[in-house]
């Protein structure tokens, strides 16, 4: 992350999308070496199950009526994002049953994949927002087939 001068704690997390995502999760990469997931949603299956969504994922799938912050109250299972570590994040939508196409956007018909990380120190932070420079897409088809198409790979 390089708009960090310093490392940072998360102390809470919040997934974002629209009415079609079904799942999300992000992850932590340090010189190219895969540490672990924050934030998850949906993954049980392959993460396991941590009610902090800290290397696991939350019991619940991602449901748009029921948003919420995540707290990491056990300060021992804080996650530290160095500079120049990788976050990247993930998230699979379901528009079965859709007839027009789903567009990103602001709209509670369009979609977005966002993940809000609370950290600290402050003055370790030098932007608040930033945006994915790389896509990764997930598509689940008609048969239930999931495939991923990747353009990303954590450098390192």
């Amino acid at each position: 992350m390089a708009d960090l001068t310093g490392p940072v704690d998360v102390f809470a997390w919040a997934l974002h999308g629209h009415l079609i995502m079904t799942r999300g999760r992000l992850e932590h990469y340090r010189a190219g070496e895969f540490l672990g997931v924050l934030g998850c949603m949906g993954y049980n299956g392959r993460f396991g199950t941590q009610d902090d969504g800290v290397d696991g994922c939350t019991a619940q799938d991602y449901r748009f009526d029921f948003q919420q912050t995540i707290d990491i109250t056990d300060a021992s299972r804080r996650v530290t994002i160095q500079p120049n570590d990788e976050l990247r994040m993930v998230c699979e939508f379901n528009s079965i049953g859709r007839d027009d196409v789903t567009r990103a956007g602001f709209g509670s018909e369009d979609e977005m994949c966002q993940m809000y990380i609370y950290t600290s120190p402050g003055e370790h932070v030098t932007t608040n927002f930033a945006f994915t420079s790389q896509a990764v897409m997930t598509v689940d088809d008609d048969r239930g087939d999931a495939w991923e198409a990747e353009w990303w790979s954590p450098s390192g």
